[in-house]
């Protein structure tokens, strides 16, 4: 156990020293652009920092930090056939070769192609998908970062807290899913368990008190021993 606790110790400190060596650049998430193409970055630590020049009329923004969910309607055949088609509801598709075009009923999402020269068939094609709703969630770059890559500093601060075997090792991708999808007493929870230095334990008061529900949770204890394995 103290031969342990001094290798962690000792990768602490490295891991120390090269983060005072190493400072990487801020790269932008919110820069504006001018019809030439030519980019102006807002300084967020300047008072008018954060107005664009004249002729700066294109706002660029990212997120690097946000998990996108979608949901896609498959297309059946039986709801495509049950549609009426509606003129109104008919929209004109692109991108075909020269000779041939398309359409696209608003309504059921059945579509059809056509030589330009033909009239227009009966049936209607079903197949495909289109994307009924979307949503974004945001999630803790400590956080994904420990439970994929969990450095000295944090592997000692959960040794402290009494997790004794190595944390399990998330892909970056199952990390940012975790990250951006728990519920708030599972995220403290992990973040706890991964040698943060915010979070609260698994069964602690704050643990009850929140009383919030995601897919960890709702797991169940096999998750958890999962997680917490080492614990004593």
């Amino acid at each position: 156990m103290k031969r342990i606790a001094q290798r962690v110790s000792f990768q602490f400190r490295l891991a120390q020293a090269a983060k005072r060596d190493a400072k990487s650049p801020r790269l932008p998430t919110l820069w504006y652009e001018n019809k030439d193409g030519q980019r102006w970055v807002p300084d967020f630590d300047k008072e008018d920092g954060t107005n664009p020049p004249p002729g700066y009329h294109y706002q660029w923004s990212r997120n690097p930090l946000t998990l996108q969910d979608n949901c896609l309607k498959i297309n059946t055949p039986e709801e495509v056939a049950a549609c009426p088609h509606p003129e109104e509801d008919i929209r004109k598709t692109y991108g075909w070769i020269d000779g041939v075009e398309g359409r696209e009923c608003a309504r059921c999402k059945g579509s059809q192609t056509k030589n330009v020269s033909d009239p227009w068939p009966d049936k209607w094609d079903s197949s495909g998908s289109y994307n009924l709703m979307s949503g974004n969630s945001g999630y803790s770059a400590d956080l994904v970062l420990a439970l994929s890559r969990p450095s000295p500093a944090e592997l000692l601060k959960a040794f402290e807290r009494g997790y004794v075997g190595s944390p399990v090792v998330f892909e970056l991708a199952d990390a940012v899913i975790l990250a951006a999808s728990g519920c708030e007493r599972c995220m403290n929870a992990l973040a706890y368990r991964y040698g943060l230095d915010w979070g609260y334990a698994r069964g602690s008061k704050d643990w009850d008190a929140a009383g919030t529900t995601c897919f960890i949770c709702r797991r169940g204890p096999r998750i958890w021993e999962m997680l917490e394995r080492g614990k004593r």
